[in-house]
């Protein structure tokens, strides 16, 4: 017992120094025996939360019980402090130690700002958080934020009043019994034996719980037959919240949706999938449907498929068999967006004679069609608002169609991007460059690997006069590793003049003096400070080579006196005429340094009447130095400067 009483003495004489006040809430300690040792237990400490109902809910506290868990939290501070400082035993000072932790976390946990977030911005979290993903056939029941609703009672509550949140449903398979549709593969067999809760009760609640959202959905039924289907008599009796709808499966199941004709008021857009040869069924269910402007139509296409045709803005159509392009282009005139794709082996158009066509609102156009019928289709067309125009063939060469297609518009032409895969020969020279002038404010040109006559007209250059397609910004070149051979130079130019930022004044000529000096630095490489190689002493043709290089630096005109800054070539001329005589094999016949000195003394006229228009100096490596006008002495020192002479 005399450890016993050392031990209530020291706590007693601990809490007596830090003044802390258990208001009467401290029992008598009592001594417990455990395995031949004795511990104290101390039932009360940590002390009893003074605010229980808050410490399982998210409810956040009022200001009293703000006041009465801060105090609590200091209290159990105290106490950890003093107990990670006694000198009792470790297992009982360890156990208390966790215990103050846990009431320390819990009561902090209370004061959390998170509780007192107005419900207003929960909804925009939860908004945030859920993805806004389209249905599609990959689409599952996970996406939906059940866990987000689970968090705790007033995040269920505020996800349950969106909406929003539920009116995205997850891909519907008509294929599998209504209690596995859209559950894991590894729960299905435990729900094939349960009758309840079937998927029928599941898709019931999240209808429910979208309310008046409008609806999105898929239904996957492949090559199958459903004349009836609990799912879609579901669907059907919340038909006037459709907005986005995807069939894939056959006639006979798109005409099990029937009940809605007329009853879709909200319905945007439409894809239907058929893999099912149509036969004769007749699809009018989406005939009526006033808010209907995207439809896209894959597989079998139907011509007793009756839409609105009028009212439609985009129209996109993967088709196996002789699609509906002829039927879309005649009744679809307020057509946006036009994707025809044809995957089949019967054309569309066959040797018909289709009359001249104008779309004037159609922006962008995306074409694959056989020969025969891009002869008929693009001869036929005329698009005055077109911005977009994508196109393939691998029969025969489209640039003649294209650009009798683009002659017919307004001019100026709108055409900003433009993508077309030409038949495997190469286009005739010359065919690129007339489409191109046609469409000055092209952005985006992809096509295959052209003439190399034509490319060479793509390269931004002074001398060929005006650029073409001056604006372009994206260049695409499909080509082979055969098909660049002998192209190498010409798309290294079309890169530079397209890619690069401009760093020459206005007037500056590119072709200048930029390549005299490259081929002067190849010879010499001691020029940029580089070390010769040593196979040159013995070479008896570089004398000669030099010899005709500076010759035709000699008949270089520059012309004006910025072609000679931005060339440089007077720095090299002049590092030239300061190397010694003995590092230049064949000196003491030709005079190269005599002869670059020369050079520099002919140009000297450009730099002196342009020394007016000079203003800024270096001075070192490091300083730049203003020159006023008047100043004649550093004006002659700035002679020197860009002359580097001593």
């Amino acid at each position: 017992m005399h450890e016993h009483s050392g031990f209530k003495e020291i706590l007693y004489d601990s809490m007596k120094r830090t003044k802390i006040e258990w208001n009467g809430r401290l029992r008598n300690l009592s001594f417990v025996s455990k395995d031949g040792f004795t511990e104290i237990a101390m039932p009360n400490i940590p002390p009893s939360s003074p605010v229980p109902h808050l410490i399982h809910s998210n409810t956040p506290p009022s200001e009293r019980e703000r006041e009465l868990v801060e105090k609590a939290i200091a209290l159990a501070q105290n106490v950890a402090r003093l107990r990670h400082n006694e000198s009792s035993r470790a297992g009982l000072r360890i156990r208390l130690l966790k215990q103050s932790t846990k009431f320390i976390r819990a009561h902090t946990a209370v004061l959390s700002p998170i509780r007192s977030i107005p419900t207003e911005l929960i909804e925009e979290i939860l908004k945030y958080c859920v993805c806004e993903f389209r249905p599609s056939r990959h689409s599952h029941w996970r996406e939906l934020p059940f866990s987000l609703s689970q968090v705790c009672q007033k995040w269920r509550v505020t996800a349950l009043s969106l909406p929003t949140l539920w009116n995205r449903l997850p891909t519907l398979v008509l294929g599998l019994p209504t209690a596995c549709n859209c559950l894991p593969k590894s729960k299905m067999t435990i729900t094939k034996r349960r009758k309840s809760p079937s998927f029928l009760v599941f898709l019931d609640e999240v209808l429910a719980r979208s309310r008046d959202a409008p609806l999105s959905f898929y239904i996957y039924a492949p090559f199958q037959d459903y004349a009836s289907h609990p799912i879609i008599d579901a669907l059907v009796s919340h038909s006037h919240r459709w907005e986005e709808a995807t069939i894939e499966s056959s006639c006979v199941t798109i005409n099990a949706f029937r009940r809605a004709r007329g009853r879709i008021p909200r319905l945007r857009a439409l894809s239907l999938e058929m893999w099912k040869h149509p036969g004769d069924a007749v699809i009018d269910l989406f005939q009526e449907a006033p808010q209907l402007r995207q439809v896209s139509v894959v597989g079998l296409y139907t011509h007793q498929l009756a839409l609105p045709w009028s009212q439609l803005t985009q129209y996109d159509e993967r088709a196996m068999n002789r699609g509906g392009l002829k039927h879309v282009l005649t009744h679809a005139v307020d057509l946006k967006t036009l994707d025809i794709r044809f995957i089949g082996q019967t054309p569309y158009y066959g040797t018909t004679v289709v009359p001249t066509l104008t779309l004037p609102h159609l922006v962008s156009l995306s074409l694959k069609l056989e020969k025969a019928d891009y002869d008929i289709l693009l001869s036929s067309l005329t698009l005055p608002s077109v911005k977009e125009i994508r196109v393939g063939s691998y029969q025969e060469d489209l640039v003649p169609h294209l650009t009798a297609l683009i002659a017919r518009s307004p001019d100026p032409c709108l055409l900003q991007k433009l993508t077309f895969r030409n038949a495997s020969p190469a286009l005739q020279t010359g065919e690129l460059a007339k489409l191109l002038r046609l469409t000055p404010g092209l952005v985006e040109l992809d096509l295959a690997m052209p003439h190399k006559f034509d490319l060479s007209d793509l390269v931004m250059s002074r001398r060929t006069g005006p650029p073409l397609v001056p604006l372009l910004e994206v260049l695409l070149i499909h080509s082979s590793m055969k098909e660049i051979y002998g192209k190498e130079r010409i798309l290294r130019n079309l890169a530079l003049s397209r890619c690069e930022k401009p760093t020459h004044r206005i007037g500056w000529d590119e072709d200048a003096g930029v390549g005299r000096r490259e081929l002067l630095h190849t010879e010499l490489p001691e020029l940029d400070s580089e070390t010769p190689p040593r196979k040159r002493a013995f070479e008896w043709s570089f004398p000669r080579r030099l010899d005709r290089l500076l010759e035709l630096i000699e008949k270089y005109e520059p012309g004006n006196v910025v072609n000679i800054y931005m060339s440089k070539l007077h720095i090299s001329l002049r590092r030239l005429g300061a190397m010694s005589p003995n590092d230049i094999p064949g000196e003491s016949k030709y005079h190269f340094r005599t002869r670059a000195d020369d050079i520099l003394n002919k140009w000297e006229g450009f730099i002196r009447a342009d020394l007016v228009n000079m203003r800024w100096a270096m001075k070192g490596n490091r300083s730049l130095v203003y020159v006023p006008a008047d100043d004649g002495k550093h004006r002659r020192a700035l002679l020197c400067f860009f002359f580097l002479r001593d």
